[in-house]
């Protein structure tokens, strides 16, 4: 063989029978890595996932955007955590674009990416999308923010896998002025597009609780519990006439192509919390219970939602299910919950009336001595190609 053989000719020596042979072997890390190489490695990846797809317990990255290196700068340091291989992979590095995660708001976690904006001047907003296992980084147009200081609040998230081109961003938000603001933009796009419409503040809650993409809709979840829902084809809005109890946490998760609402409620002796779920039928537009053994085939991730109020909190702000399979299955009927204020996750069965909570052994090893800030990321290893594991 020649010894002078260039970077771009020695591929060509691997056939890809051979690096799928060799990706085979390899942890689901360096085989993202290794896809990066050329484009016919990352097929080959792609072939691996429609053959074998196990992996579905989300990871937990740890994160310092601002840590002062040894020489006084400043570095991009945060590690990811594996709960199948309770294995963490540090890196640290001086990325090109630190800039951008310094102040950022994390919005939501699908197919291994995270959803960050961040306001930069004084009018404009950027979001971004940040994979951590690839460390690359997509951005969109910058969105003029003219209403920023009259916002009550705002909840961004997405469709599908950033890298498809039918992903879209929507973000929401609620002004003084009783309007909503609804922003669309998909990838690639050169601009964003705004939509504005009007709603009574005596009917719908000040501020936005939780956001979830099902189906054709981005569903909004409000703080006096009624829900709202943002058709991205006919691009209309529409509050629903349902409304779940005032008093109980809730949140927006997507289940089968629905949007599911998981909220915890006081039983009758008012002493014990249980956990309730409600599908929304799109076609009645009402509220269903959703039946149990559907629910006790998932396993729930919480974090933990940030609204007006809440201060200095420390638990992941994304939250979602996942199948039952794979490194999940003895987890399923589950509840993985991150505390607010603390550090710790712990978990409890979905219809445990008692609702007590016991040490996660899949995620306990990641706090010891780890003080950094923590999310849930969704596993990067279910795609949109597998309808019945769609990214939620």
């Amino acid at each position: 063989m020649n010894k002078h053989v260039s970077k771009q000719d020695w591929r060509a020596y691997l056939s890809n029978d051979i690096v799928r042979l060799i990706m085979e072997k390899l942890h689901w890390k360096d085989k993202i890595v290794s896809s990066l190489v050329c484009k016919s490695w990352k097929q080959v990846l792609d072939e691996i996932k429609e053959q074998d797809i196990e992996e579905y317990l989300p990871w937990v990255m740890c994160f310092n955007w601002d840590k002062k290196s040894d020489d006084g700068g400043n570095t991009f340091n945060f590690k990811l955590c594996d709960p199948n291989k309770q294995t963490s992979y540090n890196i640290v590095k001086e990325h090109p674009e630190r800039h951008l995660f310094l102040d950022a708001k994390l919005h939501a976690s699908r197919c291994g990416w995270l959803l960050f904006s961040k306001h930069i001047y004084d009018h404009n907003i950027i979001f971004f999308f940040y994979s951590p296992f690839k460390n690359q980084i997509i951005k969109f147009p910058e969105l003029e923010d003219s209403d920023h200081h009259d916002q009550i609040n705002s909840k961004a998230s997405f469709s599908l896998d950033p890298t498809s081109p039918d992903c879209m961003v929507v973000a929401l938000s609620t002004t003084q002025l009783e309007k909503l603001n609804i922003k669309t933009c998909c990838v690639g796009d050169k601009s964003w597009k705004i939509f504005e419409f009007e709603f009574n503040r005596d009917y719908v809650g000040n501020f936005i609780w939780d956001v979830a993409y099902a189906g054709e809709y981005f569903y909004c979840l409000f703080s006096d519990k009624r829900l709202g829902a943002f058709n991205i084809k006919q691009q209309e809005w529409k509050v629903f006439p349902v409304q779940l109890p005032t008093r109980c946490d809730s949140l927006c998760v997507a289940l089968n192509g629905d949007v599911t609402i998981a909220y915890l409620l006081p039983t009758s002796s008012n002493f014990n919390l249980q956990w309730r779920f409600c599908r929304f039928d799109s076609l009645e537009e009402k509220l269903i219970n959703e039946d149990y053994e559907v629910m006790e085939k998932q396993v729930m991730f919480l974090g933990c939602k940030n609204y007006p109020g809440r201060k200095n909190y420390l638990g992941s702000p994304t939250s979602f299910l996942v199948p039952a399979a794979g490194n999940a299955r003895e987890s399923a009927g589950k509840v993985f919950i991150f505390g607010c204020y603390t550090r710790h996750i712990s978990s409890c069965f979905m219809f445990n009336i008692s609702f007590s909570r016991e040490p996660s052994k899949f995620y306990d090893w990641i706090f010891e001595g780890d003080k950094l800030p923590k999310i849930w990321i969704h596993p990067p290893f279910i795609t949109s190609k597998h309808k019945e594991l769609s990214c939620y």
